[in-house]
């Protein structure tokens, strides 16, 4: 792949991060490295979640949730492209919550 002068500064560095993305044709490419990982909108998680904050209706001192209850979940994320850890939060019903942990075990039972 032929890449600009600024790209392959970038990635000639020895803890560079990259994607390439190739289109379902197998001809499209494009190389994102640097701050373009940004455009991707991609985390790294971290840190596996180690709470559920309940949050009710009408909300609480933490949490405003006015349409319906359930649980706060955060996990300690990177963006790709950034150096810096962050929390991503998600914001989940009861029974949102025990399909997404449902789901995880069924992945992680194919891998």
């Amino acid at each position: 792949m032929i890449v600009c002068g600024v790209h392959r500064d970038e990635l000639s560095a020895p803890n560079a991060e990259w994607s390439l993305l190739t289109g379902s044709d197998w001809e499209t490419r494009e190389l994102f490295v640097g701050m373009s990982l940004r455009q991707l909108n991609e985390h790294v998680v971290l840190e596996a979640p180690t709470a559920a904050t309940p949050y009710a209706l009408g909300g609480t001192q933490e949490f405003s949730a006015a349409h319906e209850a359930g649980f706060h979940v955060s996990f300690s994320v990177r963006q790709r492209g950034k150096e810096q850890p962050e929390t991503l939060a998600l914001l989940m019903s009861r029974e949102m919550l025990l399909s997404f942990a449902d789901q995880l075990q069924r992945l992680a039972a194919t891998v």
